[in-house]
């Protein structure tokens, strides 16, 4: 139904990634072994993983608020009673009548969002 679903999974990806980085650089025995290796010598500067951690987790925050963005103008194209044939085609098994926003974000799925988006701010 438009750029915001690809725009939402992207910002998902880098969500995931950055969420692996902000717990990996701040385990001191990763940092410790991996010190002495060629990643550690010439690709990553370990010394600084508390910064690294920050911009990491900034890098997240972002990515998080982008997704979040991009599924509500998903939200509101797919509610949008202009659009009911478009939401029929992508919608083919819910019947005949078109959700409202109420149904939407009342999903367990919005709920989950919902909590986390306000748990990671």
């Amino acid at each position: 139904m438009g750029y915001t679903l690809p725009l939402a999974k992207g910002c998902a990806d880098v969500m995931k990634v950055t969420l692996i980085f902000v717990m990996l650089f701040m385990c001191r025995h990763f940092i410790t072994s991996w010190r002495s290796t060629w990643i550690g010598k010439y690709l990553i500067e370990f010394d600084d993983a508390v910064l690294i951690h920050k911009i990491t987790a900034e890098v997240f925050f972002v990515a998080m608020w982008g997704h979040v963005i991009a599924h509500v103008i998903n939200v509101e194209n797919m509610i949008n009673p202009d659009n009911y044939e478009e939401w029929r085609t992508a919608y083919p098994d819910e019947g005949t009548e078109q959700w409202d926003r109420w149904h939407v974000y009342t999903t367990p799925i919005a709920i989950t969002g919902i909590l986390l988006t306000v748990g990671f701010t």
